[in-house]
């Protein structure tokens, strides 16, 4: 309790161009605490296997960071964040200097042992390049985002339900306001050494910049945040199977289908028809 901690980082590529990340953090009780962070990323800073905390790639970025972790009252945590940042030169998507700004939200509560029910809210700003622009002079245009998330989570004995729902928002100065939406229900069934996921998600997003981003169930140590673009119902089935102390068998298959295209990707990964399907099988053996 009352703790105050010093914390901070820098970093020298192979060139002599620096990175560096400094803060402190108030921890008034295992519930509640406020931080602060500064960060310094030169545009000239490379690093292959760098993952700082950023808002683009690690370099060419200044920012500030303001948060809080909250007990409120009713059992409810909070977690509030606000980012204020900027880009000294060229980046992608602004090929000038530009500057953003990132809040965020997020309220949880628990009910019971069998059920967890959280909502985020995000709104940010950025300045980028006007696009289809005839001119041979970059134009920048302010452009707004918002994003809200509920999910809702419950055990029942051998059974985990979760259904999420999302609303996003995109609007810049020289084009009108786009919207898109998805809901999502996902059962997961475990019984011994077995374990079975089936998944489903509609989608209904207008533009590209107000794409939606959804993480689901995956094998063992793959991550996968499909983007969900477009008018279409995604499915995707898990299951797998512990052999023993030593050996794991699992298999994932994913069909997304488009009621508004017909044809799938573009360039070399373009395929005919509006079904994209995937299938993934992994055998593990364990010393």
């Amino acid at each position: 309790r009352n703790r105050l901690v010093f914390y901070g980082e820098v970093s020298f590529d192979g060139k002599g161009a620096a990175a560096a990340l400094a803060g402190t953090r108030i921890m008034v009780d295992s519930r509640n605490s406020f931080g602060i962070s500064y960060r310094h990323y030169s545009k000239g800073y490379h690093n292959l296997v760098a993952q700082p905390y950023a808002i683009g790639d690690g370099r060419n970025e200044l920012g500030w960071t303001l948060d809080a972790r909250m007990r409120l009252p009713l059992k409810v945590d909070a977690l509030l964040s606000a980012d204020i940042h900027s880009f000294p030169s060229l980046r992608y998507g602004s090929y000038r200097p530009s500057t953003g700004t990132w809040f965020r939200a997020q309220i949880a509560r628990r009910f019971g042992r069998s059920c967890h029910v959280s909502m985020r809210y995000a709104i940010r700003e950025k300045e980028r390049n006007v696009p289809y622009n005839d001119s041979a002079v970059y134009i920048g245009e302010q452009t707004l985002r918002r994003q809200l998330m509920g999910e809702m989570r419950w055990e029942l004995g051998s059974w985990q339900l979760a259904t999420k729902a999302a609303w996003s928002y995109f609007d810049s100065e020289n084009s009108g306001g786009k919207a898109g939406w998805l809901v999502s229900q996902q059962v997961r069934y475990t019984q011994g050494p077995m374990q079975a996921t089936l998944a489903a998600t509609i989608f209904d997003v207008k533009d590209y910049y107000a794409r939606i981003y959804l993480a689901e169930t995956n094998l063992q140590y793959n991550f996968t945040m499909p983007m969900y673009y477009g008018q279409g119902a995604r499915l995707y089935a898990v299951a797998r199977c512990n052999i023993g102390r030593n050996f794991t068998v699992a298999a994932k298959y994913a069909i997304t289908h488009y009621f508004d295209r017909q044809s799938v990707g573009s360039g070399a990964a373009e395929t005919d028809g509006s079904n994209r399907q995937t299938l993934c099988l992994q055998l593990r053996l364990k010393f």
